[in-house]
């Protein structure tokens, strides 16, 4: 299914706590080899994932820490530069103490633009966006 084509507007809907978010050049990019939209703000160390989840547009910010080395990207399973990626989940067990919270962490490519031509399979992906927003 072909990524639809989204907005500056829309994507910063999608991320209302972060008011300096700064987004790729959307004109710059093939929609039809996208399965995800994702890029990386050095300056805060944070990767953003966009994602068409069941045709609802999602985002999610989580933190990027590189791990200077190869290994395996647990969303396309291809081998290449990874970083430790996690978000903080929004889901809560019932009778959870205030101060509960859950990380969601993967090792994923640095570079979204590869990763995106090498997933065959959404199945980790919308696992680990699954676990990040409940």
């Amino acid at each position: 299914m072909e990524f639809p084509q989204v907005t500056e507007k829309q994507i910063k809907k999608r991320f209302p706590k972060n008011k300096k978010l700064k987004i790729s050049d959307l004109s710059m990019i093939d929609y039809h080899y996208l399965t995800y939209l994702g890029w990386i703000d050095i300056s805060t160390n944070k990767l953003f994932i966009v994602y068409n989840l069941q045709e609802e547009i999602i985002g999610v910010e989580a933190k990027y820490t590189p791990t200077n080395k190869k290994d395996i990207c647990s969303l396309c399973n291809g081998y290449g530069e990874i970083a430790l990626v996690s978000a903080i989940s929004k889901s809560r067990p019932a009778k959870s103490s205030p101060d509960y919270y859950k990380a969601v962490g993967n090792y994923m490519c640095i570079n979204s633009y590869e990763c995106n031509k090498n997933i065959t399979d959404v199945t980790n992906l919308e696992r680990f966006i699954q676990n990040v927003i409940g």
